[in-house]
């Protein structure tokens, strides 16, 4: 996952856009039992709040 984020970060520095670390979060949606262990991601070496929920444009997304 963090590659895909790098990329991302990659093309919006190409691009100059930003990506605003503290407003990005990490929700983990795991439909197992036996949770899985990920490492954390991080954004210009910042690395992302591992939220349960989060509220986007008035809908609650939940990882329950």
């Amino acid at each position: 996952m963090q590659s895909t984020v790098s990329a991302v970060e990659q093309w919006t520095n190409e691009n100059k856009l930003h990506l605003n670390a503290d407003k990005c979060k990490e929700m983990v949606i795991d439909f197992k039992k036996a949770k899985h262990q990920f490492a954390a991601i991080s954004i210009n070496s910042k690395e992302l709040e591992l939220v349960d929920n989060a509220k986007i444009l008035g809908v609650t997304i939940s990882n329950m």
